[in-house]
């Protein structure tokens, strides 16, 4: 963290010891950096001060230049493929970083310690690189502890969609539940519902104008056979435990290892969710929908009420998979697609173990809705795209290790995929038509180290990412290059 000058250090001697001054020590205006303009920190005795550097400075790899966040050419800056540390001075590994959704400059990174000396959430700003001097939420505060494993933010966007305001909900690896920090409490208020175990997996549904509860959070812990969901009603309190909605027995699930939301509030289908399941003891892995009828309070899985949407069963070494929520289905009812819907795929499914250095499939899901890709290519219409990796896995990551595959937006779509048993990850371009083959235009990044394996990462750009490892009390930034 940051380290106090010898003038500021000399200046706390001074208030503490009473020694002889010309004035007194100065009123306090500041309890957190934060409090201070943008260039200063909260010094000795409350006073913001001009920020200087400290005694150890950071490695910093610089800001990401014109250039450097996409494109066929673009590399991962001016560090090509290199993997740099970013932030030393932490005091344990990271266990989640999280984009602060109220500020696109700076990241919420989680720290826990073995016996919870350490359990909290900090701010990086990813400008300097630098933490801030004091956590914006200390989990010491909290009975039981955390140890945070995931972050969750939902915003309340629509009138009458989240009756207490914004959420921010942090799933806990220990102490059991999650705590749900409302931005109206002080976060030592902030209250643990024990019925939200392992919220490692979610998706928001706003059920809209629906009589019975006006959203919903559909859950699971990563690898479990249980579906969970939450309802918000308007008449729900801070600090109370909230309704949950029953999962009924037509639908089984092997490993859940995604979700996401396909309809919400259609007086036709009510609600429709993806679920990703990696299957398991002979079961291959499926994209499964699951629906809750308009009006109803209890969920079930196909076939579908009112849709064509079916399952699809995908090829046994499916490691990742991500549904695009944008574009999404645009008709779920009937599936029908333009030519232009179909040059646009809205699946991606990431095979790391096949092929000479592993592979991805990109598909349209209207146009496989039924299909079982384990047998037959997809009809989509798209080039399988080849990662060649130099060290991908021999065996199949675990379905509850973190899936770390995610949707960027740095210029153009791009696909940032991190193995969570292997020193590699890539940068996957989004396919332009049918027929775009994107495999040389790949970016790969290593992590020069077999023994460092992610525990969280952040993509910053098409050829940039911050990675926490659970071996390594640091932040390392890696970039990606298509020269690899």
């Amino acid at each position: 963290m940051r380290t106090l000058s010898p003038p500021l250090v000399l200046a706390a001697m001074l208030c503490a010891m009473g020694a002889i001054v010309v004035a007194a020590c100065p009123q306090r205006e500041c309890e957190l950096d934060r409090n201070c303009p943008v260039g200063e920190v909260c010094g000795v005795g409350g006073v913001c001060v001009p920020e200087t550097p400290p005694d150890t400075p950071l490695i910093d790899a610089g800001p990401i230049g014109p250039g450097d966040d996409g494109g066929p050419g673009a590399d991962g800056g001016p560090n090509g493929n290199l993997r740099v540390p970013v932030v030393e001075q932490l005091n344990a590994p990271v266990t989640a970083i999280f984009q602060d959704p109220q500020d696109a400059t700076t990241a919420l990174v989680a720290t826990w310690s073995s016996g919870g000396s350490l359990d909290e959430v900090g701010e990086l700003d990813l400008g300097t690189h630098r933490m801030a001097s004091s956590p914006r939420f200390d989990f010491n505060n909290i009975s039981g502890g955390c140890d945070v494993d995931e972050m969750h933010w939902f915003a309340d966007q629509a009138p009458l969609q989240l009756p207490r305001g914004d959420e921010l909900w942090f799933s806990c690896s220990v102490g059991g539940g999650a705590v749900l920090h409302y931005d109206d409490l002080q976060f030592a208020q902030s209250y643990r519902d024990a019925a939200l175990d392992q919220i490692d997996l979610v998706t928001f549904v706003d059920s809209g104008d629906d009589t019975n509860g006006d959203a919903r959070v559909v859950f699971a812990e990563r690898g479990s056979d249980e579906l969970k969901v939450v309802r918000f009603e308007p008449t729900d309190q801070e600090s109370a435990a909230r309704g949950m909605e029953e999962v009924t027995g037509d639908v089984a699930f092997d490993a859940i290892a995604g979700l996401w939301t396909v309809a919400t509030n259609d007086t036709r289908l009510g609600d429709v969710v993806l679920v990703f399941d990696r299957g398991g003891a002979g079961a291959l892995p499926r994209l499964v929908p699951v629906q809750r009828n308009h009006g109803e309070l209890t969920w079930h899985g196909p076939p579908i009420a009112n849709s064509d949407i079916e399952a699809i069963t995908l090829p046994e070494g499916t490691h990742g998979a991500l549904f695009r929520v944008n574009p999404g289905i645009p008709d779920p009812h009937q599936l029908v697609t333009s030519a232009a819907d179909e040059d646009i795929p809205n699946v991606l499914i990431t095979l790391p173990t096949e092929g000479s250095g592993g592979r991805a499939l990109f598909f349209r899901y209207e146009r496989e809705s039924g299909s079982d890709l384990s047998a037959a290519s997809p009809v989509s219409g798209f080039p399988e795209v080849d990662l060649a990796g130099t060290a991908v896995p021999s065996t199949m990551p675990s379905a509850s290790a973190k899936l770390f595959l995610q949707e960027t937006a740095f210029g153009a779509p791009w696909f940032a995929y991190v193995l969570p048993n292997a020193a590699i990850g890539f940068s996957i371009p989004l396919p332009s038509e049918q027929g775009d083959d994107v495999t040389n235009d790949v970016k790969r990044g290593a992590f020069q180290n077999d023994n460092d394996l992610p525990s969280a990462f952040l993509p910053l750009s098409a050829g940039r990412i911050l990675i926490g490892f659970s071996n390594r009390n640091e932040i390392h930034q890696v970039g990606f290059s298509a020269d690899f």
